[in-house]
């Protein structure tokens, strides 16, 4: 991770609101603050070099600031209460489009802690084949795994289901239906997890990458044969401008999408007439396509905040951030007050595009040894921002 990384709250702030800045340091000593405002931010000595103007009293008192995570990876999540705990069976269903196989476990339901021995997880090993892995309690888990390898961007419907000490893995190829099927006779029983929390497409190790569309997620919780008595039908294609999804089901245990995973997505019974979502009703769009790098929030928490003076000037500006010999500055702009005009001149800045590229990884960093070097000198022989997302992916 970049040593002292930063971001705001938000893009641009009118005189008289208050913007927060978000820190991660990891350099060990206290970061000091200062809002300059910038004058031009081009490194290039043929230019006029980086040039900012100092903004009086706001020069922030130096704190604490500790080393934060970066979760990436979009997944969907869903808090079913007691219900899962309570169950002694379950049965899983979803028709899923893996991409990116082979480079890592691709959970596509998982509610299992290897530690504990308890709930279960349905997924793509690293190996491309479909498994399923089950608590059984006291730390122990057995595992069955589909006979063949998953091949990517293939619509297929697996399902996964455990009764008592039977475990069952099924897949349904979507267009042919031929349907095969692996049982287990488990040593133990099921042990289901001691919380109601379950993911699609991600577990504690690992995200999927790939569409996952309208799960199904049946529970038994009496003693007797597998009665599907609760019952719960996500439906992907509701609410798609939300981070909500929608159970259909009479237990209305609605779900929540992490780092924004793209919606409004071709599912598996997209006819290919109509290439646009609003068009072709919910259910051909009914899809969620996960990635491994989706980032939407750090959730850092708010280091600085400050409040922008009444009087002071529209135009772009800068939180300089300090840390023992390391530094990091948070661009942001400060257009006039609504209905102020202020000049003659209105000057629109391409926000939407630096949040776009802000991270993007040209493909010349992995492919090019010879570009690659040659920005890394110019950044140095310029005294130039030092950092490159080609080699920080962590941050999606």
């Amino acid at each position: 991770m970049i040593p002292l990384a930063a971001y705001a709250d938000r893009l641009s702030v009118r005189p008289g609101e208050t913007i927060s800045f978000h820190v991660s340091n990891a350099t060990g000593a206290k970061v000091s603050a200062r809002v300059v405002r910038v004058i031009s931010a081009d490194a290039n000595p043929k230019g006029p070099g980086i040039k900012t103007e100092d903004v009086p009293g706001t020069t922030l008192s130096a704190t604490d600031v500790g080393n934060h995570p970066v979760a990436r990876g979009s997944y969907a999540v869903v808090d079913l209460g007691a219900h899962l705990p309570a169950a002694c069976g379950v049965f899983f269903e979803a028709p899923i489009w893996p991409t990116r196989l082979g480079h890592g476990v691709q959970p596509i339901v998982s509610c299992l802690d290897p530690k504990a021995g308890t709930g279960f997880t349905l997924e793509i090993d690293q190996d491309r084949y479909l498994r399923a892995v089950v608590g059984v309690g006291n730390g122990q888990t057995e595992t069955l795994r589909w006979p063949h390898r998953v091949e990517e961007r293939v619509w297929l419907r697996p399902s996964l289901k455990i009764s008592r000490s039977r475990l069952e893995v099924r897949v349904r190829r979507i267009g042919p239906h031929d349907i095969e099927s692996v049982t287990h006779q488990m040593g133990h029983s099921y042990a289901p997890p001691r919380h109601g929390k379950i993911c699609f497409g991600a577990s504690p190790q690992a995200t999927f990458n790939g569409k996952i569309a309208n799960p199904v997620l049946d529970l038994d919780s009496s003693q007797g044969d597998f009665p599907n008595e609760l019952a719960f039908e996500w439906d992907f294609a509701s609410e798609m401008q939300s981070s909500r999804f929608v159970d259909t089901g009479p237990q209305g245990c609605h779900g929540t999408l992490i780092n924004q995973p793209t919606r409004a997505v071709t599912g598996p019974n997209w006819s290919g007439r109509e290439m646009c979502f609003r068009h072709a009703g919910g259910h051909q769009y009914g899809a969620i396509h996960f990635h491994d790098d989706d980032i939407d929030d750090c959730n850092w928490p708010a280091a600085f905040t400050w409040r922008v003076p009444e009087t002071l000037l529209s135009g772009c500006y800068a939180l300089l951030l300090q840390a023992g010999d390391t530094t990091e500055n948070i661009p942001f702009f400060v257009p006039p007050a609504v209905g102020a005009l202020t000049a003659k001149l209105a000057v629109l800045f391409s926000t939407y595009t630096y949040t776009v590229y802000g991270n993007h990884a040209r493909p010349e960093w992995q492919r090019d040894e010879k570009w690659r070097q040659a920005w890394i000198d110019q950044s140095k022989a310029w005294n130039a921002y030092p950092h490159n997302p080609g080699q920080h992916t962590e941050y999606g």
